[in-house]
């Protein structure tokens, strides 16, 4: 049901009453919730900064933690998060953890973002 200002009361659909005309407002509750925790994820400098290492092939978490200069523990953590997300994976070999990127399409958004940021940037250093 709508309220007052035109929008659906049912969080899950987030969108309208009416809807936008040429747009499919049919997007999965799921969908939306899965983003909205993986832009959480990619809130963190430091998971993004992984996440690019990692973009260049697979590392160790000794590597990780040389290249970003973060405590071995902070690696850790950021990883797991990462990884209960399914945005890497762990491969063990005798005592090291190697990490890979599983979903290489992140990274496409990722500098799609960057190029948007790379303009707004431009924008204000040009005082507009």
């Amino acid at each position: 049901m709508a309220d007052d200002k035109g929008w659906d009361n049912d969080e899950s659909k987030l969108v309208p009453a009416d809807g936008i005309e040429g747009v499919d407002l049919e997007v999965d509750p799921r969908i939306l919730q899965i983003q909205a925790s993986i832009c959480k994820i990619m809130s963190n400098p430091r998971r993004v900064k992984i996440l690019r290492l990692l973009e260049h092939g697979e590392k160790s978490v000794g590597e990780l933690v040389e290249l970003t200069g973060l405590r071995k523990a902070a690696v850790s953590q950021n990883l797991g998060l990462m990884r209960d997300r399914h945005l890497v994976e762990a491969r063990r070999d005798g005592q090291k953890v190697y990490y890979n990127l599983r979903v290489k399409k992140l990274l496409v958004a990722c500098h799609a973002v960057e190029e948007v940021l790379q303009d707004l940037l431009k924008l204000e250093e040009n005082g507009k």
